[in-house]
């Protein structure tokens, strides 16, 4: 029978003294979400344990932080990502975060014998460990968003992979590494209501709102829960419960940078107001005389014409990330 071996990387008394102070309601939900990167690799570990494909008959899977150190989380945060939302493709671009992977020494129990460790290595049937791993954050509008509402309900998404290294003499064979667990959750300012967005995966990520009640219990949390997390309200509940949130389109920047000559050819914003501007001051070649004409060959009046008519499509928003995730040799 396998056995699934866990690890995590080591947290000294330096670690400790170089990582910010954190609040307590901060501290409390990052141990929330360590629950839920172990709690993801529940399904894993029970594929695993039946199997014997290891040389060993060990399966190893290395935590990028430490059980019951908030801080070591804190460390892999994504600070002040800036996100940009796209209306009309109704999902934000992503935002990739890569983080080093230190070297890791995995102890080894001898059937009758003493404990060992060993270095993954191609002779063990373990790829090497990989030297980085690539998270990818974006946002995805809630089906409930309708044009023209400066209120628009986001979920948070997440994708992670290995980077290896790159083998001695080509040589790499053996299981390969993989994040089969990973959870987050994001918090930014644009936020209505201060509620955060959170999301968890096995591989492939769900929008999911694991900060809750259950959760807080089982910690014995004292810091008290949001109440619009709590009991959500209004036409975005659904999404709050399900681990959204609603974005405040006023609290964020708008995109579009007006070309001098061309407005209308302006990137992040609707395409009926482009082609309503186009109509207004672009056909100059053919404009009539007078003051018309004379609002087409202005361009700096062409410019605040442009910033009136022209609607805005892309708008940026800024949110801290806060991701906890596993490694695992398939």
């Amino acid at each position: 029978m396998g056995e699934v071996v866990m690890h995590e990387l080591p947290w000294s008394e330096e670690d400790a003294d170089g990582a910010r102070e954190l609040p307590q309601a901060e501290r409390e939900k990052l141990k929330g979400l360590d629950y839920r990167v172990r709690k993801t690799l529940a399904h894993y570990r029970d594929v695993l344990i039946d199997t014997d494909n290891c040389k060993f008959g060990q399966r190893h899977v290395v935590f990028l932080h430490k059980q019951d150190a908030p801080e070591s989380l804190d460390r892999l945060r994504l600070e002040a990502g800036r996100f940009m939302l796209n209306l009309s493709k109704r999902c934000s671009d992503e935002i990739v975060v890569r983080r080093n992977v230190p070297d890791v020494h995995f102890r080894r129990t001898f059937r009758g014998g003493p404990r060992g460790r060993f270095r993954p290595h191609p002779f063990r049937d373990m790829q090497r460990m990989p030297g980085i791993v690539e998270a990818k954050f974006w946002f995805e509008i809630g089906d409930t968003w309708h044009d023209g509402s400066d209120f628009v309900p986001l979920f948070l998404y997440m994708s992670a992979q290995t980077c290896p290294r790159q083998s001695i003499m080509g040589r790499n064979n053996g299981g390969a590494w993989e994040v089969p667990g990973f959870a987050a959750y994001a918090r930014s300012a644009s936020f209505v209501d201060g509620v955060d967005a959170e999301v968890e995966g096995c591989v492939a990520s769900e929008p999911k709102r694991w900060w809750c009640e259950r959760e807080h219990a089982r910690q014995g949390a004292q810091h008290p829960l949001n109440e619009r997390v709590v009991n959500p309200s209004g036409p975005h509940a659904d999404v709050i419960a399900e681990g959204g949130v609603v974005l405040d389109l006023k609290k964020c920047s708008t995109v579009p940078r007006l070309p001098l000559m061309h407005p209308w050819k302006a990137c992040g914003v609707t395409h009926s107001s482009a082609r309503a501007l186009w109509a207004f001051l672009g056909n100059g070649s053919n404009a009539a005389i007078g003051a018309l004409q004379s609002v087409r060959c202005c361009p700096e009046l062409g410019q605040q014409i442009a910033a009136f008519v022209l609607e805005p499509d892309a708008f940026e928003f800024e949110a801290d990330v806060m991701f906890g995730l596993a490694l695992a040799c398939m």
